[in-house]
């Protein structure tokens, strides 16, 4: 369904030459990735590609904030379509790192720690597939050393994704991939609701 929402703003959004039309794009690569669809993921991937490439400042991008769409959201959306998809773990670690990297060198305007913190575990995530334990440990670690008041439904959702592909992959007793999981199962431990006051 997102997948065809997605379809529906590119369509009404054809002509527009803000980054709306990257956003749209994206939003559509990573709905295909989870349906598994890689054609239709590459596809999207390569439409954010060109609407970037296309792109002229709109009255939305004006407002800034969340109503524009600026390069580092784009990467973090494309390695975790990539990662989700799931076909090309390599490509997901670099996709991956390209985003943290460009979060990390982002303008204060451009910065988002939600996404950047998404950046980041999906980097583990790739990882993880590669059989890059420590890798993992490594990529993910900002996101556990975030306090306790930027612990958002998405952050720790992103975590626990992490959680289950160290379980899905098989490595629940073993040394670094049994500490990551148990660090991460107190990370999730604190409720949302506590976090809202």
């Amino acid at each position: 369904m997102t997948a065809d929402y997605a379809a529906l703003g590119q369509s009404a959004a054809g002509v527009v030459r803000g980054t709306t039309g990257v956003w749209l794009a994206c939003l559509s690569a990573r709905a295909h990735s989870l349906l598994g669809d890689g054609e239709a993921t590459r596809t999207a991937i390569q439409q954010a590609e060109d609407a970037r490439a296309a792109t002229e400042s709109d009255d939305l991008d004006a407002f800034g904030g969340i109503m524009t769409f600026p390069l580092p959201r784009q990467l973090y959306y494309v390695a975790e379509a990539t990662v989700q998809l799931g076909e090309d773990a390599a490509l997901g670690e670099s996709q991956s790192e390209a985003a943290v990297a460009a979060y990390r060198d982002a303008s204060e305007d451009d910065w988002a720690f939600g996404d950047e913190a998404g950046a980041q575990t999906d980097l583990a995530l790739a990882r993880i597939a590669r059989g890059e334990i420590e890798g993992a440990v490594e990529a993910v670690r900002p996101v556990l050393d975030l306090p306790v008041e930027r612990r958002n439904f998405g952050i720790v959702s992103s975590a626990q994704r992490v959680h289950a592909a160290l379980h899905r992959d098989g490595r629940r007793g073993a040394g670094a991939a049994a500490d990551l999981r148990e660090e991460i199962e107190a990370f999730t431990a604190t409720p949302t609701s506590v976090l809202v006051r």
